[in-house]
């Protein structure tokens, strides 16, 4: 529990039989995915890909929360000299979405170490991809915000 809760992960799992990723932000990972190994050999496959991605899929940006990831840290940071522009806060989300993934950020954590997730960045429509050895199902998303229109999960709990 303690190396989660210093580190960053990049966990990657199905949800409704789309491809999820999440950054956790030192955020409790739920006991079904949090298999160091396997975790490692998908991050390991999935960094393999990104390297050698020929064509990406169209993917959305979610501007709208871009937006506020930057006016945040631009607020913290106001006496730093380094604040991130926006494709540096991308460069976490962007390869993840070219791959198919529906890319997701820990903006907040709960209570028992849990997160609240916002979405980044996702494909333009169905893909399929890589397999990835083992990416396991998860069902226990507690869906915060849906959008009707786009069939999308906009934030959850986990």
């Amino acid at each position: 529990m303690e190396y989660m809760q210093e580190h960053c992960i990049d966990v990657y799992f199905r949800y409704g039989g789309r491809p999820f990723h999440v950054l956790t932000y030192g955020t409790a990972i739920p006991a079904p995915l949090n298999d160091v190994d396997r975790n490692r050999r998908i991050q390991h496959q999935v960094a393999v890909d990104m390297d050698v991605l020929k064509n990406p899929a169209a993917i959305h940006i979610e501007q709208d929360y871009v937006t506020t990831i930057l006016d945040a840290t631009r607020e913290l940071n106001r006496e730093e000299q380094f604040v991130p522009d926006e494709d540096t806060i991308l460069q976490i989300f962007r390869p993840a979405a070219e791959l198919g993934f529906f890319s997701y950020d820990c903006i907040r954590e709960l209570e028992n170490g849990r997160g609240l997730y916002r979405l980044v960045a996702y494909p333009e429509g169905e893909m399929e991809i890589h397999p990835y050895d083992n990416m396991p199902n998860y069902d226990g998303l507690e869906v915060v915000e849906w959008d009707e229109e786009r069939g999308l999960i906009i934030s959850f709990r986990m």
